[in-house]
C-alpha cells in the first residue's frame, strides 16, 4: 500500500515538474516579449520626433515662402517691367507649395502606415502576453490544486503510519503471548 502511494506520489511530482518548467519557461517569453513592447514603443518615439523634424522643416519652408511672397508683392508694385521675372516667381512659388503638400503627404502617409503597423503589432504583442498571462495563471492554479492534493496524501500517509505501528504493537503483543503459550502447552505435555 505504501508502494503505491510512493509510486503515486512520484508520478505526480513528475507531471509537477514538468509543468513548473513550462511555468518558468512562459515567464521567460513574458519577459522577452516585454522587451519587444518597450522596443516598439522607443520605435515610435523616433517616429514621432522624425515627424516633429519634418514639421519644423515644413514651417522653416512656410517662413522662406512668406518672405518670398513678400518680396514678390514689392516687385509688383515698384517696377512694372520685371512682370515677366515676378510671372517665374509666382510660378516656382506654386510648384514649392505643390512640393510641399506632396512632401507633406508623403510624410503623413509613412507616418501612418508605420504607425499602423506599429499598432498593429504592438497589439498582437498584447494579445500574446494576455494568452501567456492565463495560461500562468491555469498552471498556477493546477500547481496549487497539486499541493493540496499531495498534503492530503501525505496526512493519509501519516494516519496510515500510525494505524500500522498500533498494528505491530499488536501483533507483537499477540506473537509473545503466542509464544508463552506455546511454551506453557510443552511444558505441561512434558
Amino acid at each position: 500500500m505504501i508502494l503505491q502511494h510512493q509510486e503515486a506520489f512520484q508520478n505526480h511530482k513528475a507531471q509537477t515538474e514538468s509543468k513548473l518548467k513550462d511555468v518558468e519557461s512562459l515567464k521567460d517569453r513574458t519577459s522577452r516579449l516585454t522587451l519587444e513592447k518597450g522596443n516598439l514603443r522607443t520605435e515610435l518615439d523616433e517616429c514621432l520626433q522624425q515627424l516633429e523634424q519634418e514639421r519644423s522643416q515644413i514651417a522653416k519652408y512656410a517662413l522662406e515662402t512668406e518672405s518670398v511672397q513678400k518680396e514678390f508683392d514689392m516687385l509688383v508694385g515698384s517696377n512694372k517691367q520685371l512682370n515677366d521675372e515676378v510671372n517665374t516667381l509666382r510660378k516656382k512659388l506654386e510648384d514649392v507649395h505643390g512640393k510641399q503638400d506632396a512632401t507633406e503627404q508623403e510624410i503623413a502617409d509613412r507616418f501612418s502606415a508605420r504607425l499602423k503597423s506599429s499598432a498593429d503589432s504592438l497589439a498582437k504583442e498584447t494579445d500574446k502576453i494576455d494568452a501567456l498571462n492565463a495560461m500562468v495563471f491555469q498552471l498556477k492554479e493546477a500547481g496549487n490544486t497539486a499541493r493540496l492534493n499531495i498534503d492530503k496524501a501525505e496526512k493519509e500517509n501519516a494516519a496510515l503510519q500510525a494505524k500500522y505501528n498500533i498494528q505491530s504493537a499488536e501483533h507483537g503483543k499477540a506473537f509473545t503471548v503466542c509464544c508463552y503459550m506455546h511454551e506453557y502447552t510443552t511444558y505441561i505435555r512434558d
